[in-house]
């Protein structure tokens, strides 16, 4: 415990980031606990608060990934945590609108431009006409 804690440093906010300050990889901080590598952030949750259960994940309230603060840490599904993120599927799952600016309607499998779809079949009609 003492030497986890040796390497946290605490906001001196008190609702601020307790950034982890050494080893990090893709920006988590990472320990050796009990002979293997944990993940800081999750250690520290199951020290602070409970045990995670297998089928949730920790999302960073707060973005930063070497924070080990529990009160920024919100046990989430694989799903919610992709989607709460910045990368490809998070962005498209946020668009309301296609390319043109028109907005999106769900489909049986994807989301979709009518107006778009709409064009594109006039068009195609004219060619066989």
């Amino acid at each position: 415990m003492k030497r986890f804690w040796e390497k946290v440093r605490k906001s001196e906010d008190p609702n601020g980031c307790w950034e982890w300050t050494a080893y990090k990889a893709d920006g988590y901080g990472h320990f050796k606990a009990d002979g293997r590598m944990v993940l800081a952030h999750r250690w520290a949750y199951e020290q602070l608060v409970g045990p995670i259960p297998a089928n949730r994940q920790c999302d960073h309230l707060c973005r930063n990934r070497a924070c080990v603060n529990p009160a920024h840490i919100e046990l989430v599904t694989q799903k919610e945590n992709i989607l709460r993120g910045v990368g490809p599927t998070a962005r498209q799952a946020r668009q309301t609108t296609c390319k043109n600016g028109h907005p999106l309607v769900a489909g049986s499998k994807q989301r979709r431009c009518l107006t778009c779809r709409a064009t594109r079949d006039a068009a195609n009609r004219e060619k066989v006409a």
